[in-house]
């Protein structure tokens, strides 16, 4: 029987064929299997799994798992971009992009089959479903002050409530009509919808628009009423065929 031996062994990359091997078997620490390997691609790789990778462990869950309290989780980085803009080409993977305030930029609109229609075009899109807050109808008709957002109104029985019927307020006056036209409510009560007059003087009074006149205007004879849905922002002008004055009852609500 010959043998031979070498003190040390040199391993030549670029002459694989002629270095020494050595061949080796590798085993489970735990039970002795042969750990085997699989061709991924032209490399070799070891069929292990990485330590700590089961399901459940480090961050790793299945689908539709329940959550434990104490899970640990992975920490994902996203991109903060100052502007909105495409980080990769469709269908490649691309990271999360948060603004400059760290907020997770998502898609904006809501449109589902296209670009958002805008005002006094064909429509084509899905409904988008707008929710309401429920009052109590007596609580609801408080005032906010201009340019407020403002909750869309139901009742309790999630009706929609229109704020048609008075609920606001009412007034009374009475107006001294002469033959010089003059403002018939001068002070118009806020969230004003209609205005009720009647005519208590011996006269014959004409309402209008601004320069009413006898000639033009609508005729309010002696002992008549009309009621008229009048807002705030507009004025109502009297004047009477007479100068002596008539009594002219004006009451409002809204």
């Amino acid at each position: 029987m010959s043998s031979m031996s070498i003190d040390h062994l040199d391993f030549d990359p670029s002459n694989t064929a002629d270095s020494p091997n050595l061949g080796a078997y590798l085993r489970a620490g735990s039970d002795g299997d042969l750990l085997t390997s699989t061709l991924l691609g032209a490399k070799e790789a070891l069929d292990v799994n990485i330590a700590g990778l089961d399901a459940g462990v480090l961050g790793i869950f299945a689908e539709d798992s329940i959550h434990t309290t104490a899970d640990l989780g992975q920490f994902v980085l996203a991109v903060q971009t100052a502007a909105q803009g495409a980080l990769a080409a469709d269908g490649d993977y691309a990271p999360f992009q948060v603004d400059s305030d760290g907020r997770l930029r998502v898609i904006a609109d809501i449109d589902l089959t296209g670009d958002l229609v805008g005002d006094d075009e064909v429509d084509s899109e899905d409904p988008l479903k707008v929710g309401g807050h429920a009052y109590n109808q007596a609580s609801v008709w408080g005032s906010v002050a201009a340019g407020d957002k403002v909750n869309n109104a139901t009742d309790l029985y999630r009706r929609q409530i229109i704020n048609d019927a008075p609920n606001i307020g009412v007034s009374n006056a009475a107006v001294a009509v002469d033959n010089a036209a003059e403002v018939i409510a001068a002070t118009a009560l806020a969230g004003r919808t209609r205005l009720l007059m009647q005519n208590l003087g011996s006269n014959e009074v004409y309402f209008g628009a601004t320069g009413v006149t006898t000639a033009n205007g609508i005729e309010l004879k002696k002992g008549a009423n009309v009621a008229l849905e009048l807002g705030e922002a507009l004025d109502l002008y009297m004047i009477s065929d007479s100068v002596t004055a008539s009594d002219v009852r004006v009451m409002q609500w809204g």
